[in-house]
């Protein structure tokens, strides 16, 4: 299970590098009216579909990052072998 996690981990920060390498991290224009604060020269609303694309995918990028490095920390701290300090435990031989 540990192993499998990681791989899932190793993935999803994968895709998510190339999502972000691709679209970049857009900071958030609009105000809490949802109004875009942003002018484009020529705006249409293919401009602004296109802005609402770039951003939502940069986002998935982010979450699946996230997401991977979680997958990768539970796999490290869940299945982490337990280690037993106990001396009476350990065998001496006395000579």
């Amino acid at each position: 299970m540990q192993y499998y996690l990681n791989i899932i981990g190793l993935i999803c920060d994968t895709l998510g590098v190339i999502l972000l390498f691709l679209y970049g991290l857009l900071s958030d224009v609009s105000n809490k009216s949802g109004a875009i604060l942003m002018e484009f020269q020529d705006s249409d609303k293919k401009e602004v579909e296109k802005y609402n694309i770039y951003k939502f995918r940069s986002r998935i990028g982010l979450m699946l990052i996230i997401i991977g490095f979680l997958c990768q920390l539970i796999s490290n701290i869940i299945f982490m072998p337990k280690q037993t300090t106990n001396p009476t435990n350990c065998k001496h031989s006395n000579r």
